[in-house]
């Protein structure tokens, strides 16, 4: 059976199809396509003439056999949810012109893996790739300024975004969830940064003219006014200015994120050696339990690991099973420290 479609007014009102098929083409001349139009129907692809500019809330939700769709540059406005759990969905282009990617509209599309987003395109709305999960990357267009709450939440096959220069703005949860996404290279100036934005145990990388420093996420990143304090750091360059916000900080990973990138950059500025050197047991057992051997490497060259420390943090990475991490502290302590005795077996 063909598909039998409703049209009333140039709007699309239902598709009819009882049978699986490759390609559905809306006929030229539909300018709306109305709430669950495709609700049930069966193709793998449907093709949107030039002529559609309106897709109504929903419009292909529930279309549970598409797997490819292309949204054509003539389209003026996408209301909600116009793509919710169509399952099957692995292929998304969006044409130039289209300026937002509503809320909603890709949610629960839990085999989407490849997206093309257009250089027009501004906003990204709330929850609008939620629950994508086996989208492994995605670049996010030059224009675009914000990322809304839950945008990208529990996509947990994500393992890279690409961020650009203009973004202002990620809301709250925005990529919660995102248990595969580790290193996050952040823009410059990001103005607004919401509670929960990032999984827990996320790498933020901040570039600034120094060098990039790394704010490692844990459960304290809920406390939004550190949130704006590490922003104002970021975005000064003024070290008396920097010296009073790291003074008010609570957030441990904050405090201890700058301290470090501090004591590399400038290691004339004393309030950051001291409290390095007061919480250097946390910091190094934080470094070894996530494996970072090559943060290890930095303090051990800057003479932080001591006579007084070194056999607690062997012991640590013994207890830890980092055995490479295990190997480069007993070759210091031999070499630098001054020990000769070998204490611990792998």
């Amino acid at each position: 059976m063909s598909a039998e479609f409703i049209i009333q007014n140039h709007a699309l009102i239902q598709c009819k199809q009882d049978e699986l098929s490759e390609t559905l083409t809306i006929p030229d001349g539909v300018e709306k396509i109305m709430t669950l139009a495709f609700l049930k129907c069966q193709c793998k692809e449907i093709i949107i003439p030039p002529s559609v500019k309106f897709i109504e809330y929903g419009a292909f939700q529930g279309c549970r056999q598409l797997e490819r769709i292309t949204i054509p540059s003539s389209v003026k406005t996408i209301k909600n949810s116009s793509f919710y759990e169509c399952h099957c969905l692995k292929e998304v282009t969006i044409s130039e012109g289209i300026t937002e990617i509503p809320s909603e509209m890709f949610e629960c599309c839990e085999k989407l893996e490849t997206v093309h987003l257009p250089e027009s395109l501004q906003t990204i709305g709330t929850s609008a790739f939620a629950r994508c999960r086996s989208l492994k990357e995605i670049t996010i267009p030059n224009n675009v300024s914000n990322i809304g709450s839950f945008a990208f939440l529990v996509c947990d096959s994500l393992r890279a975004v690409h961020f650009p220069k203009s973004l202002a703005f990620i809301g709250m949860e925005a990529f919660g969830g995102c248990i595969s996404l580790k290193r996050v290279e952040m823009p410059k100036h990001i103005g607004f940064i919401g509670k929960g934005a990032f999984q827990q145990k996320n790498q933020l990388y901040f570039p600034l003219p120094e060098g990039e420093l790394c704010v490692e996420l844990d459960y304290q990143w809920c406390e939004q006014r550190d949130e704006h304090l590490l922003l104002q750091f970021i975005n000064t360059n003024d070290l008396a200015y920097r010296e009073k916000i790291f003074s008010v900080l609570k957030t441990y990973s904050y405090r201890a994120s700058i301290a470090l990138w501090m004591v590399e950059y400038y290691p004339e500025q004393k309030i950051y050696q001291a409290y390095v050197r007061r919480s250097i047991k946390r910091i190094m057992e934080n470094f070894i339990t996530a494996n970072h051997l090559d943060r290890i490497e930095k303090l051990l060259a800057m003479g932080y690991i001591t006579k007084k420390n070194i056999d607690h943090f062997l012991e640590f990475a013994i207890k830890h099973q980092q055995h490479e991490i295990y190997l480069t502290l007993l070759n210091y302590k031999n070499e630098v420290v001054g020990y000769r005795k070998n204490l611990f077996r792998l």
